[in-house]
């Protein structure tokens, strides 16, 4: 892809990647994040009160997790909307001359119509993809500004970052 938030997002990744990998591979053994060698021996060992704390520890880290994925949820859901609400705004503008008023006017009555259609969801994805994606989202709504589909755009890459942690948690 040639657009720069798409191109962003593919090297911020790369880095990430490389990063988790060197951290990996630095260490020799596998270990339990955040629970000490001496709690896993006394575990092993059969101690009930640490294996109690770290069934608590379990617990509430599943609660949290849940309580994430409501919020990452929620915020995905209405994410969508108010892109969607966004790419498709066109105000009939009241500092707008009358033949400006007029084409605004005229363009919200055809989409009313069903003759013009709205930006869709999928179709804000996908403009992740093409190095053009600014006009593209323009076609169908012109009286989009570029600095509002490029702040979509950024929307779009965050809600799916988001979108993408609900499907991990």
């Amino acid at each position: 892809s040639k657009h720069r938030v798409a191109i962003s997002l593919f090297s911020r990744l790369e880095r990430e990647v490389a990063l988790c990998a060197r951290k990996r591979n630095a260490s020799q053994r596998p270990v339990l994040t955040l629970m000490r060698d001496e709690h896993i021996r006394a575990i092993v060992a059969g101690d009930k009160a640490q294996l109690a704390a770290a069934r608590e520890q379990v617990a509430s880290l599943t609660l949290k997790l849940t309580e994430l994925k409501a919020r990452d949820t929620a915020f995905v859901a209405s994410a969508i909307r108010g892109m969607e609400d966004s790419a498709n705004n066109m105000s009939l503008g009241d500092k707008a001359t009358e033949s400006e008023a007029r084409a605004r006017l005229r363009f919200w009555l055809l989409r009313y119509a069903g003759m013009e259609t709205e930006i869709w969801f999928e179709h804000l994805c996908c403009g992740l993809l093409s190095p053009k994606c600014e006009s593209d989202f323009q076609l169908l709504n012109p009286f989009l500004s570029t600095e509002a589909a490029a702040g979509i755009l950024g929307s779009v890459s965050q809600m799916m970052l988001v979108a993408s942690r609900i499907v991990a948690v």
